[in-house]
């Protein structure tokens, strides 16, 4: 779910104006391997062919679902009263195609400029990025959410504001891990 897939996560939460927050529930249809523990494959295609992908959803607190696709599409679908947007990374298509009449993307390596360019006039304003730290943050937080519904086989429950999983100690244990000495967080005051 990382890699390129941040970057669709990351379009869905600001689409839905969630950049500061996340989803309420994780709903799989069962466990990623039997059992559910992750090995490393012998090679990257064999990997894929034996790692079974539960179907995965989030639910927000607004009622609105977030699906996981199982296809190839990086970006997002959005279905809606008055049709259907799909982002891609670089292009927008829409059904009706009224609905993003006056969108307009910029050609070729442009996209990744305006990027950069926004980082930069951040540091001289000393205004937030279009993708700030907690924009990263929760959208990093999606994956994490999803593979530990994954690997538990079941549906969750999580708090965004506390940022924990409700009445659940099994799910809450897999939000961190012991580090080795010398790389301990520091103690909460």
């Amino acid at each position: 779910m990382g890699n390129w897939g941040g970057h669709a996560f990351d379009q869905v939460q600001w689409a839905l104006g969630m950049d500061g927050t996340g989803p309420v529930k994780v709903l799989v249809d069962g466990p990623l391997l039997d059992p559910p523990r992750y090995t490393a494959p012998e090679s990257r295609e064999r990997g894929w062919q034996l790692c079974r992908r539960p179907s995965l959803a989030f639910e927000y607190a607004n009622g609105t679902r977030m699906e996981l696709s199982t296809g190839s599409i990086s970006g997002a679908i959005f279905i809606g009263e008055k049709g259907k947007v799909e982002i891609r990374r670089g292009s927008v298509h829409s059904n009706p195609k009224e609905l993003i009449e006056n969108v307009q993307l910029p050609d070729g390596p442009s996209y990744t400029v305006a990027h950069i360019n926004n980082w930069f006039d951040s540091i001289d304003s000393g205004k937030l990025p279009v993708a700030d730290v907690e924009c990263g943050h929760r959208t990093a937080t999606i994956f994490h959410l999803g593979n530990i519904g994954r690997q538990l086989g079941r549906n969750l429950r999580w708090d965004p504001v506390a940022e924990k999983f409700l009445g659940d100690d099994e799910a809450n244990q897999l939000l961190d891990h012991p580090r080795r000495k010398g790389y301990e967080l520091p103690e909460k005051v």
